[in-house]
C-alpha cells in the first residue's frame, strides 16, 4: 500500500467518524500477537454514564464528540480535573513541543491492565485511553492549549485534538491543524496543531503507536506522601500495569536529555530516540519511499545508525568520525525552521539546548 493510498484510507475514516481512526488489519501488531486482554477487552460504543465501570463497555468506536466537555472525561473542564478513572503519569525525556509544558494521564478498562515486560513490547487493550494536554507557562500564568486523545478502539487507534478557548473554560475538537498566536503573560509564540492524518507519520507501526508510555519513560523515583518510590509501582497499584518487579534498579531508564550532569552520549542517543526514531528506523516511509537509511533507535549500536562512518578494514567497528554531509544535513534540519526542519511536525521552535548538545556529540567523533 502506497502512502497516498493509506492517507486516502485513513481521510475517508477521518470523515466518517469525525476522528482520525488507524485501523489495524489482520491479527497481529508490530512486536507479535495480540494478547489475551486485547482479545478479550470489552467492546465501547457511546452511552449515559460514560465513566462508571457498568457502562464503561458501552463507547468505543464513536466519533470524539465536539468539545472536551462532552467526552465524560472530566469532572471538571475549565477547573482541569479529569475523572478518577484516569491517572497521572510523567515521563523521563519529553518530545520537545516548543517549551510546553504536558499534563499525561491514561485510563485502562476496568479489571484490565498492561503487563509489564522489561524486554518486549507492551499490548494495550481495547478501551486503553490516553489524555496529553500541552500548556505554557510565563510571568506567573499558565495558559492551556491543546488537549489531544489516543484511544484504543476495537478496530485500531483514534486520534484527536481539542484546542482550548481564551477563557480556559472548554475545548473544542479541531481536524485541520491550524497554526495561531498563544500568549501566556508577556510571552508570545506561534504555535501549530498537528493535522489529524499527521498523527499517524509518528504513531506509525513500527514505532508501536504509543510513543510515552514505555518502561524507559516511566521508570523513574518520584515524591510521595511518605518519601519517594517508583512510579512503575504507582501504576501497578492504580491498576494500570500489573506484573512489576518490587526490585527496578537494575531495569533501564532514559535520562533528560537536558540535564548535562548525565552522560553525553546517553544523553543524546535518548533525544534522538524519543523525537526521531518513530520515523527514522527501518520499515517506515521515511526510511523506504525516500532512501534515508537512519536508524535512530537507542538500541541500536552507534555504528548501526547510518550517521557516522564506518573504518572500511572493521565495517561492524567502531566509527571513524561522522558521516561529513549527512551529519551535517542532520545538525542544520534540527536547528532549523520551516518545511526542512527536523522534527518535522508538532514543533515551531528551534529545541536549542539540545541543538547545542547535539553538536557537542558529534564533535566527539571527530577527536
Amino acid at each position: 500500500m502506497t502512502l497516498a493510498i493509506a492517507r486516502a484510507i485513513y481521510a475517508f475514516g477521518l470523515l466518517m467518524t469525525g476522528a482520525l481512526m488507524l485501523v489495524v488489519f489482520g491479527p497481529k501488531s508490530e512486536g507479535g500477537q495480540f494478547s489475551d486482554a486485547e482479545k478479550s477487552a470489552p467492546s465501547l460504543s457511546p452511552g449515559p454514564g460514560r465513566d462508571s465501570p457498568a457502562s464503561f463497555s458501552q463507547r468505543d468506536d464513536d466519533a470524539f464528540p465536539p468539545t472536551l466537555s462532552k467526552t465524560g472525561y472530566f469532572e471538571s473542564v475549565s477547573g482541569y480535573r479529569l475523572n478518577s478513572s484516569f491517572v497521572a503519569f510523567e515521563v523521563n525525556a519529553p518530545y520537545w513541543s516548543d517549551d510546553a509544558q504536558k499534563l499525561r494521564a491514561v485510563r485502562m478498562p476496568p479489571g484490565i491492565a498492561v503487563k509489564f515486560e522489561a524486554n518486549k513490547p507492551w499490548f494495550f487493550p481495547v478501551g486503553t485511553t490516553f489524555v496529553k494536554t500541552f500548556q505554557l507557562s510565563a510571568d506567573g500564568e499558565t495558559k492551556r492549549i491543546e488537549t489531544r486523545i489516543v484511544r484504543r478502539a476495537k478496530f485500531g487507534w483514534l486520534f484527536s485534538t481539542y484546542i482550548w478557548n481564551e477563557e480556559q473554560t472548554e475545548a473544542k475538537l479541531e481536524m485541520d491543524g491550524p497554526r495561531f498566536p498563544v500568549t501566556a503573560g508577556h510571552t508570545s509564540q506561534a504555535w501549530g496543531v498537528p493535522h489529524q492524518l499527521d498523527c499517524l507519520e509518528c504513531h506509525n507501526d513500527k514505532a508501536g503507536r504509543v510513543l510515552g508510555f514505555n518502561l524507559r519513560q516511566l521508570n523513574r523515583v518520584e515524591k510521595t506522601k511518605t518519601g519517594s518510590g517508583n512510579q512503575l509501582h504507582r501504576l501497578q497499584r492504580a491498576g494500570v500495569l500489573r506484573a512489576v518487579p518490587d526490585q527496578l534498579k537494575a531495569t533501564p531508564s532514559f535520562c533528560s536529555p537536558y540535564d548535562e550532569k548525565a552522560d553525553l552520549d546517553d544523553r543524546a542517543r535518548t533525544y534522538l530516540q524519543v523525537n526521531c526514531s518513530m520515523c527514522h528506523q527501518p520499515g517506515t516511509p521515511q526510511t523506504t519511499q525516500f532512501n534515508l537509511p537512519l536508524d535512530l533507535r537507542r538500541q541500536r549500536p552507534i555504528y548501526e545508525t547510518g550517521l557516522l562512518q564506518l573504518d572500511p578494514n572493521n565495517p561492524t567497528g567502531p566509527p571513524l568520525r561522522p558521516r561529513s554531509l549527512r551529519s551535517t544535513l542532520f545538525l542544520n534540519r534540527v536547528g532549523a525552521i520551516g518545511q526542512f526542519r527536523m522534527p518535522p511536525l508538532g514543533s515551531l521552535m528551534i529545541d536549542e539546548k539540545a541543538h547545542v548538545m547535539l553538536k557537542k556529540w558529534f564533535a566527539r567523533f571527530l577527536n
